[in-house]
């Protein structure tokens, strides 16, 4: 039957315009999953830079606020040893298991009634290639005190303190005693504190970084 001119005749697709559209379909998916993949990387890496940076950030924030409140407090060890206020000890102490960097600082937060001492030992510690802060329970120590733990940055695989001398000279190790000891005795006085602190830290994949605090008393 002749429809004429203005008639018209209705059809479907064909298998190869089907297969036409499913390709440029899939071609557009692949596109796409490409460019999202992409960018899940860069949020990915934008937010490992941002944890390490904050966490970089938070490492300075601990030693600027415990250096900036030492006190000429010293504290008696577990063994009755009477130990001077502000200790650095070199990297080959560490067989000791002792912090490389110790001292008694002021200003913590008293809460409640008991009258109490705003003094705390505190003591920065590289183990395992994690950066321990201690902080001790007591300032004077009975048998087997042990010091509260607390991970101030990981990937640490190396840390180093040094003093800066009245003389202007550089030392890693505090107080500046003859025989080096820590150990405060009526023949080894109780030393002043260094004028600042320097401190270096080696992270794995990202470098040296070096820091240096004025010590206020």
């Amino acid at each position: 039957m002749n429809r004429g001119v203005g008639s018209y005749r209705a059809r479907g697709l064909t298998l190869l315009e089907m297969l036409v559209a499913i390709a440029i379909f899939a071609l557009i998916a692949v596109m796409a999953y490409g460019a999202l993949n992409q960018v899940l990387r860069i949020r990915d890496r934008v937010t490992a830079e941002r944890r390490f940076w904050s966490g970089l950030a938070m490492c300075f924030a601990h030693l600027q606020d415990d250096l900036s409140q030492v006190r000429p407090r010293p504290v008696i060890d577990d063994d009755g040893q009477i130990l001077q206020p502000f200790i650095i000890r070199p990297e080959d102490m560490q067989v000791l298991n002792a912090p490389q960097l110790e001292f008694t600082r002021g200003g913590v937060l008293v809460t409640g009634n008991a009258a109490r001492s705003d003094l705390e030992r505190v003591g920065y510690q590289l183990e395992n290639h994690v950066l321990w802060r201690l902080s001790w329970p007591v300032l004077d120590r009975a048998p087997n005190t042990v010091p509260v733990k607390s991970a101030v940055l990981r990937n640490v695989t190396e840390f180093r303190v040094r003093a800066f001398t009245s003389g202007q000279l550089w030392s890693d190790l505090w107080p500046q005693l003859s025989g080096s000891s820590p150990i405060a005795s009526p023949m080894n006085p109780l030393s002043p504190f260094p004028r600042g602190v320097e401190i270096k830290l080696a992270i794995r994949g990202r470098g040296r970084f070096r820091w240096l605090f004025l010590v206020h008393e």
